[in-house]
């Protein structure tokens, strides 16, 4: 399990924070340069907290979703 964030997990957290119903993994991909792909399955991973765990529970949260621990 990664605890720590690197500079591609910044930049996607920081343009899904901006404006994440009209961000796209291609727009982020580009201004990180990595694949369209890459940023998908860091974003999967972010979301299913197996990037960063807190950053999970808070998602969930924030959705109303119930946590454990």
């Amino acid at each position: 399990m990664v605890d720590r964030l690197d500079e591609v997990d910044k930049r996607i957290l920081y343009y899904l924070a901006r404006d994440a119903r009209n961000v796209s993994a291609p727009m982020v991909a580009e201004e990180a340069s990595v694949s369209a792909g890459t940023i998908r399955n860091r974003i999967n991973q972010l979301e299913g907290g197996r990037r960063h765990p807190q950053l999970s529970r808070t998602h969930r949260l924030r959705a109303g979703g119930r946590t454990t621990g």
